[in-house]
């Protein structure tokens, strides 16, 4: 279990790099992946959820208490599920997948790492025009249900 210290240790962070894929920049709550030339601002309790991704923290719980920090004994399973959802959201609408962050039935969370990488390896592959329209793209698709 994560003890309060290490919780508030996760926090002061400066800038997290995943094996030069993904940075994520504490001081001002942005994450950029290089490769693709994609930055974008996260909340934070966005950021606090990813810096507990980055650093391999995946019990529910425990992401609780980092995330909410002092509140965490008050956060009730919905907050936590919003947030979730609220992050995947923001993903897609940056054009990467919602899948990068997988649940784990009956214990938290994880990072895709696989998938990361994967999309580190195509690069450049998809052309900066067609990946701006594919959020859009999919965001009217889901209009019409």
């Amino acid at each position: 279990m994560l003890t309060d210290e290490q919780a508030q240790l996760l926090l002061t962070s400066g800038q997290l790099n995943y094996e030069d894929i993904l940075l994520l920049d504490c001081a001002y709550n942005k994450i950029t992946l290089p490769q693709q030339s994609i930055t974008f601002s996260v909340n934070e309790a966005q950021k606090r959820l990813m810096l507990c991704m980055l650093n391999k923290i995946s019990c529910k719980r425990e992401i609780i208490k980092v995330v909410w920090n002092d509140n965490h004994q008050r956060i009730r399973d919905n907050n936590y599920h919003q947030l979730v959802f609220q992050f995947r959201a923001l993903l897609q609408r940056n054009g990467l997948p919602a899948n990068l962050i997988v649940t784990v039935p009956y214990y938290g969370l994880k990072l895709n790492e696989p998938l990361l990488r994967e999309l580190h390896g195509c690069g450049d592959a998809m052309p900066e025009e067609p990946r701006k329209l594919l959020p859009q793209l999919l965001s009217f698709a889901r209009s019409l249900f």
